[in-house]
């Protein structure tokens, strides 16, 4: 996955979204798309956040996990949420200051977050949106 200033590109291609974005960026202008199926996503973020893990159980849910940085340069562990298929993302409260690496989703509510220092989240509300 290319990461490209807290920008997420979504497919819109096959049946379960792949997330990701081709070098060069793919993806055309804001949250439009080009030739190449990716549409740019553009979640809440701050200068310095970083995605490492992203899921989508279907076309309209989806969770995005990594870290970011706090005023002081404190680390925060962080959660985004979509359930539009990326037109708006909602962060969701982490609970930790540790580095969130990856997350998997069984359906649409069911889904586990792993981070730095052994931590595991899990969550059977999709995490409380």
């Amino acid at each position: 996955m290319r990461y490209l200033f807290g920008v997420l590109c979504v497919c819109a291609l096959g049946v379960m979204p792949t997330v990701g974005c081709s070098e060069g960026g793919g993806g055309g202008g804001s949250g439009g798309s080009d030739t190449s199926g990716w549409f740019l996503q553009r979640p809440p973020t701050e200068v310095g956040d970083s995605f490492n893990g992203v899921s989508f159980t279907d076309a309209n849910s989806g969770t995005a996990v990594g870290y970011g940085l706090l005023g002081g340069g404190d680390l925060r562990g962080i959660i985004l949420r979509t359930t539009d298929g990326g037109a708006t993302w909602v962060e969701q409260t982490s609970g930790t200051s540790e580095p969130l690496h990856d997350v998997s989703f069984t359906d649409a509510n069911t889904g586990t977050i792993v981070g730095e220092a052994g931590i595991i989240l899990r969550t059977t509300d999709g995490g409380g949106v």
